[in-house]
């Protein structure tokens, strides 16, 4: 469970990271590119990036804990069964 807690809470500070950066987007302050392209703040998208590489670091490790406990309740029940 404690692993998943961190991953909720990556997952969270993503969520409000994209939000802080869509906010800024639409109020202007990421400035613009030629044609009116919105360019986002380089602080935002790396703290994004970030957050991204820390919630799959994550989904992959609670993956690998549940694939751990599954191979121990299937040998717990072959032992049991027999």
């Amino acid at each position: 469970m404690y692993k998943l807690s961190k991953a909720e809470s990556a997952l969270r500070r993503l969520d409000g990271a994209v939000a802080r950066l869509e906010s800024a987007l639409r109020a202007g302050e990421g400035g613009t590119a030629a044609g009116g392209t919105p360019v986002p703040d380089p602080d935002a998208e790396r703290e994004i990036a970030a957050l991204k590489a820390e919630v799959a670091a994550l989904t992959a490790l609670s993956g690998e804990a549940s694939e751990r406990v599954g191979a121990t309740a299937a040998r717990l029940k072959k032992l049991l069964e027999d």
